[in-house]
């Protein structure tokens, strides 16, 4: 029975570890993620980020909630925020919640910040599917700094030129 006490314990240390550490945010047996600066992006993607950061000091929804795959999905979504039987915006609110009013005075601009955060960066990663994702890790506070945001073109019924926001991986909960 203490053995079995034991093994539950560093089991669930070994767990903790795993999940605070930077690990790759990839299904095993997919390519390691490709770094890449901004300015080596297709230029439709360094657009398409101007425009989202324009939209998001703006405070301006539009644009953003255009740039939304229909197919977006939230994924190691340990709390359940996910719904498969929602819309696209919907979903996505679930992560960058933009409604004050829907929010706790201490969580005012919470999903701005946020979005703001996930999309600043200068370096993104390069999957081998041909998304392009804000680096793990990189606006996030510990303990579980491995959050990513991720993009695809032409994604949904858009042209391959015309880049879309298709996931948002959680780095917990």
């Amino acid at each position: 029975m203490l053995r079995a006490r034991t093994l539950g314990i560093a089991g669930f240390v070994l767990l903790t570890a795993l999940i605070q550490s930077p690990i790759p945010l990839m299904a095993s047996g997919e390519a390691a993620p490709k770094p890449m600066q901004l300015e080596k992006t297709p230029a439709a993607f360094q657009q398409f980020i101007k425009t989202l950061r324009q939209a998001a000091i703006q405070k301006n929804l539009h644009p953003i909630y255009r740039a939304i795959s229909p197919t977006y999905k939230i994924e190691r979504d340990f709390g359940g925020s996910f719904d498969p039987a929602a819309n696209a915006i919907v979903n996505f609110s679930m992560s960058f919640p933009f409604d004050n009013a829907d929010l706790r005075p201490e969580f005012k601009d919470h999903g701005w910040t946020t979005f703001r955060r996930r999309i600043s960066h200068d370096n993104f990663d390069e999957t081998a599917s041909g998304e392009i994702c804000a680096p793990g890790g990189a606006a996030d506070a510990a303990p579980l700094p491995i959050a990513q945001l991720c993009f695809g073109p032409g994604s949904g019924s858009a042209p391959s030129d015309q880049w879309r926001i298709t996931r948002h991986i959680n780095g917990g909960d």
